[in-house]
C-alpha cells in the first residue's frame, strides 16, 4: 500500500512540473487534483467529439466566454493530439444511483416445512436450508443521452427499500448508451446452511422456511457529466482581453466546470424495469410429542381405576379382621331393618 501511494505522488509531481513549463507558453491553470482527473480516468468514462458538446443546451456560455476573453473566429476542438492530457470526458461518477418504484412492489409469502432428522444417538435433528435474498433486474433504456451514443457505462443502481427485506438491494451493470438497449443484473445473496436442534427421545422437531416473493417495477437515471477542456485556435496569436495577459497565444482553452454549472454538463440515460426479489428465512420450530394424542386416548380406555376412584382398602390386605365365631347368644341382636319389616310375622321370631 505504501508503495502505491507513493508512486502516485510521484506521477502527480511529474505532472506539476511539466505543466509548469507549459504555462509560459500556453496559459493555462490547472490543479493537481484536475492533473490526476484527466489522467487517471474511471472506467465509467468516454472521450467526447466537438458535436456531443454542441448538442449542451449551455454551448453557448462557453463561446461567449471564448469571445470574451480572445475574440471571434477561434475555431473550438476538443481532444486535440496535441495536448491529450487535456481533453473532455463524459463520466458517470456517482457511486451508487438510487432508483424509484415505477409500479410497487407486489408480495406474497410461500411457506414450507420439514421434519427434522435424526443424526446420532444423542437425537440431534439437522436441516438443510438454502436462505437468504436474490434478487434480478431487467433494464431497458428508455432514453439515450445525446452525449456519447454507443458508449458503455458502468453502474451500481439501488432500489427503495422493501418492507420484507431488511436492507435495501443493489444491482450492478453495464448500461449502453443506446435506446432500447438492455441489460440484467442480479444480486444473489443466497446461501445453503445446516441447522441442527436438540430433539429428545419421543418427539418430533419441524423446521420452518418462509419465502417472501416480490415483483415491481423500477426506473433510474443515469447522469452523465461533461469535464475537461474546450480548445479555440486562433489563426493569429490573441491576448486575453480580460486578464490582460501580455503574451499572445494562437491556442486557448475554456475550462467546463468554470463556465458551465455541473447541472449545464449533465445529461442522463434513463432505465426502465421489473425487479424480482425474494427472500427465505428459517424457523427452527419446538419439538412436539410423538402420537401424544393417541397416548391420551389409551390412558382413557384403561379398565384399572386410578387411586382416585378407589373406595375402602383392599382386600386382601392384613389390616382387615376375619369375622368372629363365637356362641350366639353372645351376639347382641341387631335391630331389624327395614327389610326385615315387610316381611309376614309369620317368619319373626317372639
Amino acid at each position: 500500500m505504501s508503495f502505491n501511494t507513493s508512486s502516485r505522488i510521484i506521477s502527480v509531481s511529474t505532472l506539476l512540473l511539466a505543466a509548469t513549463l507549459v504555462v509560459s507558453g500556453i496559459p493555462i491553470s490547472i490543479t493537481p487534483l484536475e492533473l490526476e482527473h484527466l489522467y487517471v480516468r474511471g472506467p465509467t468514462c468516454n472521450p467526447v467529439n466537438l458535436q456531443d458538446i454542441q448538442k449542451l443546451p449551455a454551448w453557448s456560455k462557453v463561446v461567449q466566454y471564448a469571445e470574451e476573453h480572445w475574440g471571434s473566429g477561434g475555431g473550438p476542438k476538443v481532444n486535440p493530439p496535441e495536448y491529450p492530457e487535456r481533453g473532455v470526458d463524459a463520466c458517470m461518477n456517482v457511486a451508487t444511483i438510487q432508483a424509484q418504484w415505477a409500479e410497487q412492489p407486489t408480495c406474497e409469502v410461500i411457506a414450507g416445512g420439514q421434519e427434522g432428522k435424526v443424526t446420532n444417538a444423542e437425537l440431534t435433528a439437522s436441516w438443510k436450508a438454502t436462505i437468504g435474498t436474490s434478487s434480478k433486474a431487467s433494464w431497458s433504456v428508455t432514453h439515450a443521452s445525446e452525449v456519447t451514443v454507443g458508449a458503455e457505462y458502468s453502474i451500481s443502481a439501488q432500489v427503495p427499500t422493501i418492507a420484507q427485506f431488511s436492507s435495501k438491494i443493489t444491482f450492478s451493470g453495464t448500461v449502453r448508451n443506446e435506446r432500447s438497449s438492455s441489460f440484467e443484473a442480479t444480486n444473489d445473496q443466497m446461501l445453503e446452511q445446516t441447522f441442527e436442534y436438540k430433539n429428545v427421545e419421543g418427539k418430533q422437531c419441524n423446521f420452518k422456511v418462509d419465502t417472501n416473493v416480490c415483483k415491481a417495477t423500477a426506473s433510474a437515471q443515469v447522469p452523465v457529466v461533461l469535464d475537461g477542456r474546450v480548445w479555440f485556435y486562433y489563426g493569429e496569436a490573441r491576448k486575453d482581453k480580460v486578464t490582460g495577459e501580455p503574451d499572445g497565444h494562437y491556442h486557448w482553452n475554456v475550462n467546463l466546470a468554470q463556465v458551465l454549472s455541473e447541472a449545464e454538463r449533465t445529461t442522463y440515460i434513463e432505465i426502465k424495469g421489473p425487479v424480482n426479489a425474494q427472500s427465505r428465512t428459517a424457523y427452527a420450530l419446538n419439538c412436539d410429542p410423538i402420537n401424544a394424542a393417541a397416548k391420551k386416548v389409551t390412558r382413557r380406555a384403561s379398565p384399572l381405576p386410578s387411586k382416585a376412584t378407589m373406595k375402602g382398602k383392599p382386600q386382601g390386605s392384613k389390616d382387615v379382621k376375619s369375622p368372629s365365631v363365637g356362641k350366639p347368644s353372645a351376639v347382641k341382636p341387631k335391630a331389624p331393618s327395614r327389610q326385615r319389616s315387610r316381611r309376614s310375622p309369620a317368619s319373626h321370631r317372639r
